[in-house]
C-alpha cells in the first residue's frame, strides 16, 4: 500500500532542503545561572518511542509508539477519531453497512489522516450525520499495516455512537464474523484516549494528564502530494498538545534575541504538526542528519500566556546513535 522514495526522489529532496540551508550559528551553551536549558529525549534508533514532554517541569511520559491504532478526542464534546500513520494505519470505507465478508481488502480504497489533525482532513470525519450526530452505520476496514502477518492486519469496525462519557464500536474479523461491542471511554483528564485492534480491541489510556504535556516527539505519516499518487513517507517529528497550545516557526531572527514582544507578531497554529519533521534533514554526503538550527520555534501556552523557545542542536546520542533529539530551550 506504502510507497517509497527512490533514489531519485531521495536526491531531489536533498538538494532541495540543502540549497535552502543557511549558514550555521555557533551553539552558545547556557551559563550556570542562565534559564537557557538544554534537553534531550530518547526515540530509540528504530523511532518505536513516543514522547510526551512537559516543557515547563521537563517530565517526560514514554510510550510504545507501534501499540495503538487510533485515538479518539477524550473531550465530552468530541466526536473525532484519528489514526497512527506512523505505524502504517489506513482506513478504507467498505461502502456497506453490514458485516460481511470481504476476500480482497486490498483492492479497496484506503486513504489516510493528513498530517495536521484538521477535522476536515480526517478518513472517519464522516462516521457520523452533522446534521443528526447519528452515526451513519458505514462499516469500515482497516489495514494495520505490514508488520502484521496473521489474519488480523485487516478487520472491520463501525463507530455506532459517542456521548460524554464514552464511543461504542462494533468489531468484526475481515470474513464477517464474530462481531462485538466495544467501549471506548473518554478521559475527562485527557486530551485523547487510545485504541488497538489486537486481541479483538483493546483500550488504551496511554497520555499524561491534559495540562501535563505540551509537545510530543513521535513516528507518524507525512504525504508528499506532488506525486501521483500521492507518497506516503513515514518521518520523525513533533504534535503540539494543540488543546492547551499554539506554535510558531522563524528563521529570520537569531535565537537569543526571540522575546515576547516580538512573539506577539508571528503566525501560531494550532495545527497538531505546527512544528513538523524538518528541524533536521539528511545530508547524503556524510550519512547523517543535520539538525537545522537557524529555524526557531515557538511554543505559546494558554491559561496563562507564556512563551517557550526552541531550537534543535542535535540527532543523535553521545555513541553516535540517531533518535536522540537535541534542543535549546527557554521560557520568556
Amino acid at each position: 500500500m506504502t510507497n517509497y522514495l527512490s533514489a531519485a526522489v531521495i536526491v531531489f529532496f536533498a538538494f532541495t532542503f540543502s540549497s535552502c540551508e543557511k549558514k550555521e550559528e555557533s551553539i552558545i551553551l547556557p551559563k550556570a545561572n542562565d534559564s537557557l536549558q538544554l534537553e534531550t529525549v530518547s526515540l530509540g534508533s528504530n523511532y518505536d518511542k513516543q514522547i510526551f514532554l512537559n516543557i515547563q517541569t521537563k517530565e517526560q511520559t514514554v510510550i510504545e509508539n507501534n501499540i495503538w491504532d487510533l485515538y479518539f478526542d477524550a473531550d465530552e464534546n468530541g466526536h473525532s477519531i484519528y489514526m497512527n500513520g506512523g505505524n502504517g494505519i489506513l482506513i478504507a470505507n467498505s461502502g456497506s453497512t453490514l458485516f460481511k465478508n470481504i476476500s480482497t481488502p486490498s483492492s479497496l480504497n484506503f486513504r489516510w489522516d493528513a498530517a495536521s489533525g484538521i477535522d476536515d482532513s480526517l478518513v472517519l470525519k464522516n462516521w457520523r450525520n452533522k446534521n443528526t450526530l447519528q452515526s451513519n452505520d458505514s462499516v469500515y476496514v482497516v489495514d494495520r499495516g505490514i508488520q502484521i502477518t496473521d489474519d488480523s492486519r485487516y478487520m472491520l469496525f463501525k463507530i455506532t455512537s459517542v456521548n460524554s462519557s464514552s464511543y461504542q464500536l462494533k468489531i468484526a474479523d475481515i470474513d464477517g464474523n464474530n462481531i462485538h461491542d466495544f467501549t471506548v471511554s473518554k478521559d475527562k483528564n485527557k486530551a485523547h484516549v487510545y485504541f488497538s485492534f489486537e486481541n479483538k480491541g483493546t483500550y488504551l489510556n496511554l497520555e499524561p494528564n491534559i495540562d501535563n504535556w505540551h509537545i510530543s516527539f513521535l513516528r507518524y505519516r507525512w504525504i508528499y502530494y506532488q506525486f501521483n499518487p500521492p507518497l506516503l513517507y513515514t518521518v520523525t517529528g513533533i504534535y503540539i498538545n494543540n488543546k492547551r497550545v499554539k506554535a510558531a516557526v522563524d528563521s529570520t531572527m537569531k535565537f537569543c534575541d526571540i522575546n515576547p514582544t516580538n512573539c506577539a507578531q508571528m503566525h501560531f497554529s494550532s495545527n497538531r504538526d505546527a512544528m513538523g519533521f524538518d528541524w533536521k534533514v539528511y545530508n547524503f554526503l556524510n550519512g547523517k542528519y543535520v539538525t537545522r538550527n537557524f529555524v526557531n520555534y515557538i511554543i505559546a501556552t494558554n491559561s496563562p500566556l507564556k512563551y517557550y523557545k526552541i531550537r534543535f542542536i542535535d540527532f543523535y546520542d553521545d555513541k553516535g546513535l540517531k533518535g536522540t533529539p537535541r534542543f535549546e530551550e527557554q521560557g520568556m
